[in-house]
């Protein structure tokens, strides 16, 4: 295998593996409670998407900067509660943008967003940038990767179980109410990973034939 086309692959398309093949919501396996049984109505997407980006941007922020000198006990405390805080502000902004109906389908999964894996790990972890902006970068990257997963997810089980999309009738040749359910889910985000993963075994492969094919040319027209 050629490892150098392989690097320059992982590095040319780190945002794309960010986003699904290496997704840290279902690798680190933190986020699937959102994912499974929130993501079944698009505005459930963008309220939770809109919460992760406040919360993870400012809790990591705040933890990778100052608090990674102090014991782990420590570190958590603060990193809990700046997350804790980052949650009301953020729920308050969610309840002025879908109003207190939002409530109804996401309901105590706003409040579980202060203690997401994903922050929680993220901001207490040692190793990885301690500058501020990679750090802001990182966690940018990682909040897009929520949503992108949040929001493909819940468009396709919203439009294939209720006929809908953000709540307006669309045209649809067939319903099929069980993908709203989070078991459902569990196996579409299942199929969804895998078929990205192949995606992503597929186009790195093109690239290293590619990059063979230019080599060989390279070594006969030196010979």
């Amino acid at each position: 295998m050629n490892l150098s086309a392989a690097r320059k692959y992982r590095k040319s398309h780190r945002f794309w593996r960010d986003l699904f093949t290496d997704n840290p919501a279902l690798i680190l396996g933190v986020e699937l409670p959102f994912v499974i049984v929130c993501a079944y109505l698009l505005r459930n997407a963008v309220a939770l998407s809109v919460m992760m980006l406040i919360i993870h941007m400012v809790t990591v922020t705040i933890g990778r900067m100052f608090t990674l000198n102090l014991p782990m006990w420590k570190r958590s405390a603060i990193n809990v509660t700046v997350s804790t805080v980052m949650m009301l502000v953020s729920r308050e902004i969610v309840i002025l943008m879908f109003s207190t109906t939002i409530m109804n389908s996401v309901g105590i999964y706003l409040y579980l967003m202060a203690v997401n894996g994903l922050t929680l790990i993220q901001s207490t972890y040692r190793e990885g940038p301690r500058s501020f902006a990679p750090i802001v970068a990182r966690s940018f990257i990682e909040v897009v990767a929520f949503a992108g997963l949040m929001l493909v997810i819940s468009f396709v089980r919203e439009y294939l179980g209720n006929g809908t999309l953000w709540g307006i009738p669309m045209p649809i040749p067939f319903r099929q109410t069980g993908i709203l359910y989070p078991f459902y889910g569990f196996i579409f985000t299942g199929f969804l990973l895998a078929f990205m993963r192949r995606i992503n075994k597929l186009m790195l492969a093109m690239r290293i034939n590619a990059s063979e094919r230019k080599n060989d040319l390279a070594f006969s027209a030196e010979k």
